[in-house]
């Protein structure tokens, strides 16, 4: 799946946990994904299209469990109603 609207600025793995941020290109909002080796992530502050949220998911074999708005975004409207009503993924 090709995500022209969004770019992975940076990717950490580390043994336990692995952390990426998503940027809209538009805006430059920047989100997160935050991953345990048990298989379970949280997003931070999602976007409205959560495509790129459950593509991440996926590709490592993680459940998204958790998400997370740290407060009322002026610049872009949350996604975090659309992935909590789609059960998230898994």
């Amino acid at each position: 799946m090709q995500l022209s609207f969004a770019r992975y600025r940076f990717d950490y793995n580390f043994d336990i946990m692995w952390f990426q941020q998503i940027i809209r290109e538009e805006t430059g909002c920047a989100t997160y994904l935050i991953g345990a080796e048990n298989g379970e992530c949280l997003v931070f502050d999602p976007l409205w299209d959560i495509r790129p949220y459950l593509a991440t998911a996926e590709k490592r074999g993680a459940r998204i469990r958790f998400v997370i708005d740290s407060h009322t975004h002026a610049d872009h409207v949350s996604g975090a109603r659309r992935l909590a009503g789609g059960r998230f993924s898994g």
